[in-house]
């Protein structure tokens, strides 16, 4: 099941929604926002504390911020894809714990992971194609991941947000970068050489 707010033309904000605390506790209900041009925040989900699926934040070309979530602690997924404006990850700094895969792609303003601060454990992590990601800056708490893939963001040289994860943490047993700025390997990143 899915909470969709898809493809509204003229939706600027999702205020109407400020009442709602949890979403689908007891069967993984997910949300989607995807395909809503105008939207420019998502700030209306901001009294949200729980959610049972996944979310996914998608095709939101006025996009810039992600502070509605600033609720949530742990999250089943997350894919954040195509939003053109979003500069930041600002608003997920309350985030712990994804169960699943963490999945950002094709956000072409998007600098640094920065937001993430506090996100402590991922089973799986895929980067991919965002064009302004110049380092991995914000993932200094991750100490638990499985799968890490990062591939295809042309300007990406500056992966020292990884050591604390590569030296102390738990994780991760595969680890891919390919066709980034820079492709460093797991003992690189150990061995101190995590940026160009």
């Amino acid at each position: 099941g899915e909470f969709d707010i898809n493809n509204n033309d003229a939706l600027l904000n999702l205020d109407g929604l400020s009442s709602l605390t949890e979403i689908g506790l007891n069967n993984s209900v997910g949300i989607s926002i995807d395909g809503n041009d105008l939207l420019q925040n998502i700030n209306g989900l901001n009294n949200l504390t729980s959610i049972g699926g996944a979310i996914g934040i998608s095709n939101n070309r006025s996009l810039n911020n992600l502070s509605g979530l600033s609720q949530i602690t742990s999250l089943r997924g997350l894919g954040i894809s195509f939003n053109p404006s979003l500069t930041s990850l600002n608003g997920l700094e309350n985030l712990h714990s994804i169960e699943n895969l963490l999945s950002i792609r094709f956000n072409e303003s998007l600098n640094n992971l920065i937001g993430l601060n506090n996100l402590n454990d991922i089973f799986e992590l895929r980067i991919s194609h965002n064009n302004s990601l110049n380092s991995l800056d914000g993932l200094e708490n991750l100490l638990s991941l499985t799968i890490f893939l990062v591939w295809e963001n042309p300007i990406l040289s500056n992966f020292c947000g990884l050591e604390n994860l590569f030296i102390n943490g738990d994780g991760p047993n595969g680890f891919r970068a390919l066709d980034n700025a820079y492709n460093p390997t797991s003992s690189d990143i150990i061995n101190g050489n995590c940026s160009l």
